[in-house]
């Protein structure tokens, strides 16, 4: 009778290792191979928990799981988990420089108070202070809050303590998410005024004054883009209009913008310039396209008042994706703070006023979405 030895290798200097042990038999000699071997996966996660080989991670570092394999011998595999703090970590071209960003995982929420008397409601501003209010990039890159009167209900998908949050009730004991802005209202002396530019005062930006929760939660961490930045994003970077659309991700109508060297999903559409109703993603669908760094602009319906009467303005703003950059454009004696996306009509790129004009002040209300610049 043939007898046959085996044992498995272990890996010392390299990546793998046979082993290998004859054995004698009166006719032959017969070897077997079985080898361990060892890999790293490198993983860059921009929230959590993460799920890996069916376990479910909440922070970063390293991971060993020990696996069988083919020959039934030990496969090693360590996850090298990076946490981004928020950022997701696909470049997008912003100038004729070459100068970069990574997009933030959602956008901007802010809530002032909570009913949790043990709940920590404080965030850190850029001059030191221990400021009351909680800044954090929303949970999916689908997320908005909306807003809803006695005469309009444009409510989102946001939820604090399973009651649905209301941009309306936004005030210092507004318990819910709010995620409409006024231009420069970073919490800075109250907010900028009319005439100022971020870049006159940075206090104003969103992301440099303030320490965003789920974001590093340090100030001086995150920007607003300007509107020259957000055109060429665009309209002007290389092959911009074949890294746009619009698309509907979980029911909400958006923007999508693909960065700059992106490889498409296996298995799903794209098609650049497209309508919502072409570009359609479930949730899992949309995680596959965010893993290779596709950014979703929810229409978050802005809010534009007018002070003299109090009234929201029924019309055109209501179908608007409407985000605030870092620098103004004069119209009408105006600032116009902010780029726009029409979803329901032709692509393309506009502003619109926030600022004071004769005998009263206009109020535009616009979703942010920060940026990480690169160096």
């Amino acid at each position: 009778m043939k007898k046959i030895l085996l044992f498995c290798g272990v890996l010392l200097l390299s990546t793998v290792v046979i082993a290998q042990t004859p054995t004698v038999s009166a006719s032959s000699v017969t070897f077997r191979y079985c080898q361990t071997s060892q890999s790293t996966v490198n993983v860059n996660v921009w929230k959590f928990p993460y799920t890996w080989m069916g376990h479910e991670y909440t922070q970063a570092g390293q991971y060993v799981e020990t696996l069988t394999n083919v020959r039934g011998c030990d496969s090693i595999v360590t996850l090298n988990l990076v946490y981004t703090n928020g950022a997701i970590p696909f470049p997008f071209t912003i100038n004729a420089s070459g100068k970069q960003v990574y997009f933030s995982m959602g956008n901007l929420q802010y809530r002032a108070a909570s009913t949790d008397p043990n709940e920590v409601m404080t965030h850190t501003t850029k001059d030191g202070q221990n400021t009351n209010g909680v800044w954090r990039f929303a949970l999916n890159q689908w997320d908005y809050v909306g807003w809803s009167t006695n005469n309009y209900n444009y409510l989102g998908n946001v939820y604090q303590n399973d009651v649905q949050c209301n941009n309306v009730l936004n005030g210092i004991t507004y318990t819910g998410w709010v995620d409409l802005f006024l231009y420069g209202q970073s919490g800075y002396n109250n907010w900028a005024n009319a005439t100022a530019d971020f870049a006159n005062n940075i206090n104003y930006d969103w992301g440099e004054y303030n320490g965003i929760s789920n974001g590093g939660n340090q100030p001086q961490m995150w920007s607003t883009l300007t509107y020259q930045e957000w055109e060429y994003i665009v309209n002007s970077r290389t092959n911009a209009m074949s890294l746009r659309s619009f698309g509907t991700v979980e029911n909400v109508k958006g923007l999508i913008l693909l960065p700059d060297n992106w490889q498409q999903p296996s298995g799903l559409l794209f098609a650049s310039g497209s309508s919502c109703s072409v570009n359609v993603y479930s949730a899992d669908e949309w995680k596959r396209m965010e893993e290779n760094g596709a950014i979703f602009l929810p229409r978050g319906y802005c809010r534009y008042v007018e002070s003299t009467s109090a009234n929201i303005v029924d019309g055109w703003d209501k179908v608007l994706g409407f985000y605030m950059s870092a620098n103004k454009w004069n119209w009408n004696g105006t600032c116009t703070l902010s780029i726009q996306w029409n979803f329901d009509g032709a692509m393309g790129t506009g502003y619109y006023g926030s600022g004071a004009t004769t005998g009263k002040v206009d109020q535009v209300r616009g979703s942010v979405r920060l940026v990480r610049r690169l160096p």
